[in-house]
């Protein structure tokens, strides 16, 4: 009992040197101790305090000139676009000066192509950095192809597929221009790997699944290998029964089937006759 009354008598005795701080006194301990630290730390609290503000100005100040760049390159970029577009003299009937529309109007399509590529690559040179620079890669090789520059065209146009999204449209349709472009150089393997990889490209969607098996059928065809270039032929059509190539994929699997050993003598323009469309063309 005795040893229980001393301990009670030690626990409820409190320091008269170093009371503990009740209520009200625990606060003003708490904002004395606080101000206490602040004041110790003032310098390095104002240099951090100075840093974050200085951060966000300059944030602030890169985001205005980044916003700045993006317009700067839009503008240089569509004035490109303009010149891609612009209409061109009939060289059979020229139109007389005071008949011309105004705005950009060229003698004929080298000279406006030309022109196109010029402006694009200013956009490219100023503004590499920005998406517009990617989407002049794009019109600089389509202009190219258009021109019959595969060479210029194919390094232009593989620019644009490797910085392009994988769900960019105008992704496929520069897989399937360079394509073309090796075609056009009878560099059958080439064509034949880059129409694959359009395939891969498409996945499993139906738009541009039959255009790009239809490519790969006419590429084992030209390259001697007819039972894979049938059953491609038919996976086009079963792909999509209703594509604008039905027919025209009908007619070579009934070449082949009937001795043809190579792609019909149209090649590529086939294409851009069946659909009706400039395959060099944005969509």
């Amino acid at each position: 009992m005795a040893g229980a009354e001393n301990i009670a008598n030690q626990t409820s005795k409190q320091p008269e040197n170093n009371p503990v701080p009740m209520g009200e006194d625990v606060f003003l301990d708490i904002s004395s101790r606080t101000f206490d630290w602040i004041a110790r730390n003032r310098a390095g609290i104002f240099t951090v305090i100075g840093v974050v503000i200085a951060g966000g100005i300059a944030w602030a100040a890169y985001e205005q000139y980044a916003q700045a760049r993006d317009k700067e390159a839009s503008i240089l970029f569509f004035e490109a676009l303009e010149t891609y577009t612009a209409p061109v003299d009939d060289p059979n009937n020229p139109t007389p000066k005071d008949k011309r529309p105004k705005g950009e109007f060229y003698a004929s399509q080298t000279e406006r192509l030309k022109a196109a590529i010029e402006k694009f690559a200013k956009v490219k040179g100023q503004y590499g950095s920005l998406k517009m620079a990617a989407l002049a890669d794009y019109y600089i090789g389509n202009s190219h192809y258009e021109l019959g520059e595969f060479d210029k065209a194919i390094p232009a146009l593989e620019n644009f597929v490797s910085a392009a999204a994988e769900g960019d449209k105008n992704r496929l349709f520069a897989l399937e221009t360079i394509g073309f472009a090796h075609e056009a150089q009878k560099n059958w393997d080439k064509a034949a790997e880059t129409f694959t990889k359009l395939g891969q490209a498409v996945g499993t969607g139906k738009f541009y699944k039959d255009v790009a098996l239809y490519h790969q059928g006419r590429m084992a065809l030209m390259q001697g290998k007819k039972d894979e270039a049938i059953k491609l032929f038919r996976q086009a059509i079963d792909a999509n029964p209703d594509s604008a190539l039905a027919g025209n994929i009908k007619e070579r699997i009934l070449y082949i089937e009937t001795g043809g050993t190579t792609d019909l003598p149209e090649n590529f323009a086939s294409l851009k006759a069946a659909t009706g469309t400039d395959a060099a063309a944005p969509k």
